[in-house]
């Protein structure tokens, strides 16, 4: 289970991030280790193929093996039973001696038989337990992917939101900035009415004079 529980610590440590904060060091990439620790899966997973071939060929050649060494035994017991029909003692305790030889030869291939269907058993309960983890890893490193493209896709937004930000208040600077000049070319325009306005009654005011005679 260490496989699977390095991927665990991957994918809890992507799960509870701080935005603000660097989620990994830049050298422990998280979405690298889960795919070398997927590799070392799939490599484990060919491995365990390659032994349960080999294992499962041991097997049926040492039940071949076994078949002819039995037949084998069966014969000298056979060709002994023949002999003490035919009151051969001698004969029969040879084939006697072959039977037991084969016998035994046979037995021990049987034992080693089992321990073989044994051990391909097993090797194919571990490559079952293997394709679990391969599948619960899988189901990680797609968990840990779509968690990673979240926090990319919500970074991107923040950034975009930040320029917003600084572009609005930039904005709000030039609004102000105008509204002041409006003001002070407002005040300017008023003050050059007024001063246009004093000018024409002042120049009325010179043009009447003349009508009005000199002021005794």
């Amino acid at each position: 289970m260490g496989l699977l529980q390095q991927l665990g610590r991957l994918v809890q440590a992507q799960l509870s991030p701080n935005l603000n904060q660097p989620n990994l060091d830049p050298t422990d990439d998280p979405s690298l280790q889960v795919a070398e620790t997927m590799a070392q899966l799939r490599n484990h997973r060919l491995q365990l193929r390659l032994a349960i071939a080999h294992a499962i060929a041991s097997q049926r050649r040492c039940q071949r093996q076994q078949a002819q060494v039995e037949a084998w035994a069966n014969h000298w017991r056979y060709q002994a039973r023949l002999a003490l029909e035919q009151s051969d003692e001698a004969l029969a305790q040879q084939s006697l001696q072959r039977w037991q030889i084969h016998h035994k030869s046979a037995q021990r291939l049987q034992q080693q038989f089992q321990q073989q269907q044994n051990l391909t058993r097993q090797l194919q309960q571990t490559m079952a337990d293997l394709e679990i983890k391969l599948q619960a890893g899988a189901a990680y490193a797609d968990l840990l992917t779509a968690r990673m493209q979240g926090l990319e896709t919500t970074l991107a937004l923040q950034q975009t939101l930040a320029t917003l930000a600084s572009e609005t208040d930039q904005w709000q600077t030039v609004v102000a900035d105008a509204q002041q000049l409006e003001a002070e070319a407002s005040q300017i325009s008023g003050q050059a009415d007024r001063f246009e306005r004093e000018w024409a009654i002042e120049e009325q005011f010179n043009h009447l004079r003349p009508d009005l005679g000199p002021q005794i």
